[in-house]
């Protein structure tokens, strides 16, 4: 009997080595017509602009304030293992309905992100290259001006596993980012000046040369 519970046990515990090889084996990686993007030099030359204006929703010295702005650029590279790196610029910010507000710009920041799966949807998790903060904005001109850090994590939704495009649409919602917070270990939770914030609007993401004009995507 001690032989048959010894053998079980020996059992077990490879199918769970089984399991957990297999599924690190499957881990996110990018892909570029059709091949892993780590037999092909392990990085990819990548832009962005924006699809759909960008919009910071939160709270300043007690006033809801929402900033939009109408211009978004980023140049990056996606690597292997399904991260990639980005600087993100914004242009033409404003404070809506706090018309003497000024925003001063540009807002840069520099991004990692990493892909997640839930489901069969891949989301690309957007974090401060280093430290926790993403930027300062400074607003001038009005009773809220200041500097004000943005702090945190927020995600972007991206095609189904395996969907390669020349074009790849990445979405950001309230929605969105609470859908990533439930699914990964980590918090994907952004803040205004200590205050929760809400990150939305949309983008499109193409390579750049050597790669300019190929389809790719998450895998």
């Amino acid at each position: 009997m001690k032989s048959l519970r010894m053998a079980l046990l020996v059992a077990v515990t490879a199918l769970g080595v089984t399991a957990f090889s297999a599924t690190a084996a499957h881990a996110q990686e990018w892909a570029i017509e059709g091949e892993e993007l780590s037999t092909l030099g392990g990085s990819a030359g990548i832009t962005s602009e924006d699809t759909e204006n960008f919009k910071l929703a939160g709270e300043v010295l007690n006033q809801k304030i929402t900033i939009e702005c109408t211009t978004q650029t980023a140049t990056g590279e996606i690597l292997e293992g399904g991260l990639d790196k980005a600087t993100v610029q914004f242009t033409g910010c404003k404070v809506l309905n706090l018309g003497a507000c000024v925003v001063k710009e540009p807002i840069v920041t520099n991004a990692k992100t990493r892909l997640i799966k839930i489901g069969s949807t891949f989301y690309d998790v957007f974090e401060p290259e280093s430290g926790s903060t993403f930027v300062t904005i400074t607003i001038e001109k009005c009773a809220l001006a200041g500097s004000y850090e943005v702090k945190g994590a927020t995600c972007g939704e991206g095609e189904e596993e395996g969907v390669e495009l020349v074009e790849q649409p990445l979405r950001f919602s309230e929605a969105v980012a609470k859908a990533c917070d439930a699914a990964d270990p980590a918090s994907i939770a952004l803040t205004l000046g200590g205050k929760p914030a809400t990150l939305t609007g949309a983008a499109v993401n193409e390579l750049t040369a050597p790669h300019a004009g190929k389809v790719f995507g998450a895998i």
